[in-house]
């Protein structure tokens, strides 16, 4: 893990490699980072129920830190999770159109972790407005 890989990603963002890529202990990880953001009390956590999700060490992690986990069912999120429905495609888009003005505007064409901050956090800038977040939670009926 190298420092210049967080470069110009927003403040608060973290990364981590894990052993053996494991999204369980991934995850464990995450549900630690995001209960200093989170508001205070209890919040509800909607996520997709891949069988890499369910672990009771998942469970346990978000029992400590006041987060209570609705698991949508798998293979569902594209229809019933708030970020599939408005957030993700959008930033897909503006990824998209940043890695195109990378390769136009660069004689290095190579898309480096070093780069990863800056092409994500514009695009993350523009496709996760409040707007985007409330309309996917509309659509999907929450």
């Amino acid at each position: 893990m190298k420092g210049e890989w967080l470069h110009a990603l927003h403040p608060g963002s973290t990364a981590q490699m894990t052993s053996g890529g494991s999204i369980t202990e991934a995850f464990v990880n995450w549900l630690t980072h995001f209960s200093h953001y989170k508001v205070a009390g209890t919040c509800l956590l909607l996520f997709d129920g891949a069988i890499s999700h369910l672990d009771h060490s998942i469970v346990d992690a978000a029992d400590h830190h006041d987060i209570t986990l609705l698991c949508l069912p798998c293979q569902t999120t594209h229809e019933l999770q708030p970020m599939d429905k408005s957030v993700i495609g959008p930033l897909e888009h503006y990824w998209d159109k940043q890695v195109q003005l990378l390769y136009s505007h660069s004689k290095d064409h190579i898309l480096t972790k070093q780069r990863f901050g800056n092409i994500f956090s514009d695009a993350w800038d523009k496709a996760a407005k409040p707007a985007n977040i409330k309309a996917g939670v509309h659509a999907t009926g929450i």
